[in-house]
């Protein structure tokens, strides 16, 4: 009798062990018939059909996962979007008329909704002191609230996938790649399989080939008459001291708002030995080369017209834009990153 007992232990245990795993995600109400889909880096994984308002996806989520729940498989085109963390538990979309779409009902989506109301009310204070006239020092204080914030969500979050998707948003420039780094190891494995994790783990590792004091790396890409131009031979010019590697595109509002900076410094300190080599992850070549000529950016372009998928980019492992790299053409070092608005021109005048 007792082996039995020990079995029926055993399989209990087993039983509970699945349910635990698993997963159910549900859309109760206001759904248009049709199809929802499940898409996990860009690819529609699963899909189920939407029935009286309603649909439910269920499964295993041993491996948790950040993904897009949505009426087309194409998110540009479509109605309904709503980003979920699928992991064990009941997950609830609720659609709501005039207001974003959100999932809970388990810690990273919960998470995530808490998270997103804290940051309402920094913007809130944001645009009160900023109608208030709020001198600069105290709206970058503010702004620095949002960096602070996501910090201690990633600290609170350190066993979940919200935690995970915080530390991607620090990772944009808010946080350095060391500190990412060792951030990354507190994760526990099941987190760690997860497609999020595993890209902003690899983002990381190309994050610290390219942080100040690491050499740069070489690249070439097709210019506006289609020769191959190699950073290698722009850095190797006597001419040149430094050399600033700008990723950009025509499209992106915030690469445009630093042009005026870039083309300033550059009319300033190029005959002293600065130059720009700029990579558009464009994917047009007349808004590319547009751009280019309407904005009177008189140095170096190169693209090779894949957008996001630009080869450049992959080696630096530019995961946002404007992203830049100054090099030490003497040394070859990379001597600082993401200079942006008066910054960059701070900078060169330093160096120069």
């Amino acid at each position: 009798m007792k082996t039995r007992i020990i079995s029926i232990a055993f399989a209990a245990l087993a039983i509970c062990g699945c349910q635990c795993r698993n997963y159910k995600l549900s859309g109760n109400a206001g759904f248009a018939e049709g199809t929802m889909y499940m898409i996990l880096g860009g690819e529609a994984i699963d899909s189920v059909a939407v029935v009286d308002s309603a649909f439910t996806f269920e499964g295993d989520a041993s491996t948790p996962q950040h993904v897009y729940v949505a009426d087309s498989t194409n998110l540009y085109a479509a109605n309904y979007v709503c980003q979920v963390f699928v992991e064990p538990g009941n997950i609830v979309l609720t659609k709501e008329e005039g207001k974003y779409p959100t999932a809970s009902g388990t810690v990273s989506n919960d998470a995530r909704i808490a998270f997103n109301k804290k940051v309402e009310a920094i913007d809130e204070a944001y645009t009160l002191a900023e109608e208030a006239g709020a001198e600069e020092s105290v709206l970058d204080s503010i702004q620095n609230s949002y960096v602070e914030l996501q910090k201690e969500v990633v600290k609170e979050n350190s066993d979940n996938l919200f935690g995970v998707a915080a530390l991607l948003r620090l990772s944009y420039g808010d946080m350095e790649p060391k500190e990412i780094q060792g951030v990354l190891k507190t994760f526990p494995k099941g987190v760690r399989n997860s497609r999020i994790y595993t890209k902003l783990k690899e983002a990381n590792e190309k994050a610290l080939l390219t942080a100040a004091g690491e050499l740069y790396l070489e690249f070439g890409q097709t210019d506006a008459q289609g020769d191959t131009l190699y950073v290698k031979n722009v850095i190797e010019d006597p001419a040149n001291k430094y050399v600033l590697i700008d990723f950009w595109a025509s499209w992106c509002c915030p690469c445009m708002g630093e042009v005026p900076y870039l083309v300033e410094t550059y009319a300033e300190y190029h005959d002293k030995g600065f130059e720009i080599f700029g990579v558009s992850l464009d994917n047009s070549r007349d808004a590319w080369l547009n751009a280019v000529e309407s904005n009177g950016m008189n140095w170096i372009h190169v693209s090779d017209l894949q957008g996001w998928k630009n080869a450049a980019a992959g080696v630096y492992g530019v995961n946002s834009i404007p992203a830049n790299y100054l090099i030490e053409c003497e040394s070859g070092r990379i001597v600082a990153t993401s200079l942006r608005g008066e910054e960059l021109k701070a900078k060169i005048a330093e160096l120069l």
